[in-house]
């Protein structure tokens, strides 16, 4: 590490800022992160990168670099693996622990708004003069709105 103490006061507030800015970022969410997340804990699950390639849909060497990925960006390892045995870590389990709840509720909010496009809902609006809506409109939107109540 820098002595600090060498450094200008402007040089060490610059240094300290970039410190900070570096440490803030590294825990922030990123592109890619939350499949790299969902490996992770495919992997944990089946204690194997092929099963969890099988599962997701993706090559073993996909599952091997999105781990290495993740393991190189929390700065920790998470795997301890062997060529007969994967095993998790202690900071593994730990994340493991803390994600299983969080990616779980992600997959229900998912599933949730994946419900709502067979059904129609929300508003409409409509411009029309009275006598559209007397003639044409009045019958048509008592029927949608019977068979669709959300609307």
């Amino acid at each position: 590490m820098r002595n600090l103490l060498s450094l200008g006061k402007n040089h060490y507030h610059y240094y300290l800022a970039n410190l900070y800015a570096k440490m803030k970022s590294a825990h922030q969410l990123k592109s890619g992160d939350l499949f790299s997340l969902n490996v992770f804990l495919t992997v944990a699950t089946h204690r194997s990168f092929r099963a969890a390639s099988i599962e997701l849909d993706v090559t073993p060497s996909a599952v091997s670099h999105s781990i290495k990925i993740l393991e190189q960006r929390l700065g920790v390892r998470l795997f301890n693996r062997t060529t007969r045995s994967v095993s998790l870590t202690d900071a593994g389990e730990r994340l493991a622990d803390k994600l299983r709840p969080a990616i779980s509720s992600v997959a229900e909010a998912m599933q949730v708004v994946d419900g709502l496009h067979d059904t129609p809902c929300g508003n409409v609006r409509i411009n029309a003069s009275e006598g559209a809506i007397r003639m044409v409109l009045k019958p048509v939107l008592a029927r949608f709105l019977r068979d669709h109540p959300q609307v």
